[in-house]
């Protein structure tokens, strides 16, 4: 008879394992390791350079009529360029900016095309 293979395979294997390892894949499945994706180091990081990198870009903006969707367009284009030319870290920071930028830049157009006030920015909620 030919041997299965697939996860009755994996099944007969996982016989030896140590407690340990068992007892970190409960763990695991019970939702105590999924605390870690509610702290995002890479975004705090964008968070923390994003001044620097909108002082950068402000003076190529400030001649644009378009106030902070200026600014965010910018900032946006800066990070996607990062992205497309870095690897690692460099890159899941510039990646989580992106999307930070893409979702400032939503606000000011919906603001915009609504009417409405200028909705608040991640700026102006840190004072």
């Amino acid at each position: 008879m030919a041997r299965r293979r697939g996860r009755f395979r994996a099944r007969a294997r996982s016989a030896g394992r140590s407690t340990r390892r068992i007892a970190r894949r409960s763990a695991r499945r019970g939702g105590i390791g999924r605390a870690g994706n509610l702290i995002q180091v890479d975004s705090m990081a964008y968070g923390a350079l994003r001044p620097a990198i909108a002082n950068f870009v402000t003076p190529f903006t400030s001649a644009l009529p378009f106030g902070n969707l200026a600014d965010n367009l910018a900032l946006g284009l800066t990070t996607w360029f990062i992205a497309k030319r870095t690897k690692g870290l460099a890159r899941n920071v510039a990646l989580k900016g992106l999307v930070i930028e893409n979702a400032l830049i939503g606000g000011e157009l919906a603001g915009n095309l609504t009417g409405q006030a200028t909705p608040v920015t991640s700026g102006q909620i840190m004072g």
